[in-house]
């Protein structure tokens, strides 16, 4: 491996630690699957959002972010779509009850989670800022897309899993009704504020 390649890929570490790790509508979603579902159901939320950027850098790396540069108003339908998506999400989760979330609802599942990520907007904006910032020219351009899909993967597994046990974590804190109403429509509105990302 070339010089290159590892520097370029430490910066892919760097670069996506933070994009994963920080709040937006995937983890804020988690964190609400992890607190109504616990760990184990949640996983294959989990495991859809890494199968769905995968497939999301892979389309930025082959041209994706070019066509829709070049199409602005397919740009702007996506925009659209995801906003009243995540807004119906964010309405569903604050009316979520943990007491009997078990048997009223399922959890996002692994086709569910993989489409979600083509709409969430966080990811559209950071797989095009990294596939920019972290593909190398020439021959060295999918050997350093390949590293970047690596380094994505390493810590949105990561991340991601904390914001589920973080959800896990918070849910012994709400043994009374009043609490649980209230880390549901702060989890809503959280996941609503995410909106801003896309007209930002």
């Amino acid at each position: 491996m070339s010089h290159d390649l590892i520097a370029t890929f430490g910066a892919a570490l760097l670069f996506t630690l933070a994009a994963t790790g920080t709040p937006g509508p995937n983890n804020m979603l988690l964190t609400a699957s992890g607190a109504q579902f616990g760990l184990w159901r949640s996983l294959p939320f989990w495991l859809g959002i890494r199968i769905g950027t995968t497939v999301m850098l892979l389309g930025v790396a082959a041209g994706l972010g070019d066509l829709l540069a070049r199409y602005p108003r397919v740009h702007l339908a996506l925009q659209v779509l995801a906003a009243g998506y995540l807004l119906y999400l964010a309405w569903k989760i604050s009316q979520s009850q943990l007491s009997n979330a078990r048997e009223q609802q399922q959890p996002l599942g692994v086709a569910g989670a993989a489409v979600f990520q083509f709409i969430n907007p966080k990811i559209w904006a950071t797989s095009l800022a990294s596939v920019s910032a972290f593909s190398l020219p020439g021959d060295s351009y999918w050997p350093s897309i390949l590293l970047l899909i690596l380094a994505w993967n390493l810590t949105g597994s990561a991340m991601n899993l904390m914001w589920i046990v973080f959800g896990v974590g918070i849910k012994q804190l709400l043994h009374s009704a009043r609490r649980q109403r209230w880390f549901a429509r702060t989890m809503g509105g959280l996941t609503a504020a995410t909106v801003l990302l896309i007209f930002w």
